[in-house]
This record gives structure tokens, sequence and C-alpha cells, in this order.
């Protein structure tokens, strides 16, 4: 147990010195202002909610997607398409009457999320290089952690098994970016050991 505890110590101290030295993650965060009426409050804090949605989504993508193809994505969505990107919000200035809701909402979108959402509309992205600035896209690989020790002891093990190199980038509490000496065999080491993989644009995507 204590050779254990010393384990995820060093572990631990290892992702603290990572995170310090981390590439800046994309900035998918923006806000809207919204005043809607509905015949009830709770209708109009569901309208503008989808309405914030619509507005910021564009705003937080600028430089990552094509404008025009974002918002025809948007067109294509359904309001629960929207909400399944956004990683969190909040709320600044709310007023409410019986049947008007108005707020300043700001919410920052999901990478993972939003990188898939956009490929399911044939929209390409440019989420997972900005965020690695300088990293030679083909080889690099962006993880979503679940549980980052536990994760990144996991992954690399897989690559040391499949005798596959790896470097990690960067590493945060949701987020860990390796370079891997080939793309392809990592993908099918970590789905054979059941994360989910994808390949859609020019940085892959694990998850599990």
């Amino acid at each position: 147990m204590l050779d254990m505890i010393k384990l995820h110590n060093i572990v631990f101290m290892f992702c603290a010195g990572l995170i310090a030295g981390a590439a800046t993650a994309a900035d998918l965060t923006g806000t809207a202002s919204v005043n809607v009426t509905s015949d009830t409050s709770a209708n109009a804090k569901n309208i503008a909610f989808d309405n914030a949605r619509r507005q910021i989504i564009p705003k937080a993508l600028a430089g990552y997607a094509d404008a025009g193809a974002v918002r025809g994505a948007i067109k294509e969505s359904k309001p629960s398409e929207l909400m399944d990107i956004v990683s969190s919000s909040s709320i600044d200035g709310e007023q409410v009457s019986s049947t008007t809701y108005t707020a300043n909402i700001t919410m920052t979108l999901d990478e993972n999320a939003t990188h898939k959402w956009l490929a399911r509309h044939g929209v390409s992205d440019t989420i997972g290089s900005q965020s690695v600035a300088g990293i030679g896209t083909s080889s690099v690989v962006m993880i979503t952690l679940s549980s980052p020790i536990s994760n990144w002891i996991e992954i690399r093990r897989i690559a040391r098994d499949a005798k596959i190199d790896i470097k990690t980038k960067s590493l945060s509490l949701r987020k860990m970016v390796i370079e891997t000496s080939s793309r392809r065999a990592f993908g099918a080491a970590l789905q054979s050991a059941g994360w989910h993989y994808d390949t859609t644009g020019d940085v892959a995507h694990a998850w599990k």
C-alpha cells in the first residue's frame, strides 16, 4: 500500500510539472446576452439558453473552423446536440419575470465533443493543432482523461506493450497531448485496450 501511495505521489508531481509547462489549450469560451419573452419564465429560459448556445458556438470556434460552415452545422443541429458540446456555463445579471428571462450567459465548449460534432456535419477544424502549436500534427494524439493518473499509467503501459514510442507534450486534469512514432499503430493498441479512437481531421482524438 505504501509503495502504491509513493507511486501516485511521484506521478502526481510529474503531472504537476507537465501542467506548469503545458501548451495552452484551445480557448473555446464565449458570452452572449439574451432577453427572451415566452408564455412562461421556464420556456423563456430554455429558449434563451438555446439562443445563447447558437450565438456562442460561432464565437468560440472563430479561428478554429470556417465560420459559414459552423453556422450551417448549427442550423442543422437540434438543441440537444448543441447542449452536448457545452462543458460548462455560468450566468451573470440574471433577471426573471413571469414571462421573460434576461441574462449574460458564458459557455465553454468541450474540445473532444466539439471536434466530433463538427466532423458529423462535415466541418474540418484545427482545435487540436492550435492547442499544440509547433508540434507536427501527423503524429499528435489528443487524449481525453477520465482519471489523469491512472489513465496516464495505462497509456504508457499500452504503448510499452505495443513497442510504440510516445512522448508526453502536455498534461492537465482533462487532456493529455502526446506525440507518437506511429499514430495508426498507437490507435490500434488503444482500441484493443478498450479506448475509443477518432482520426477525423489532422489531430487524432482518444477517449475512454
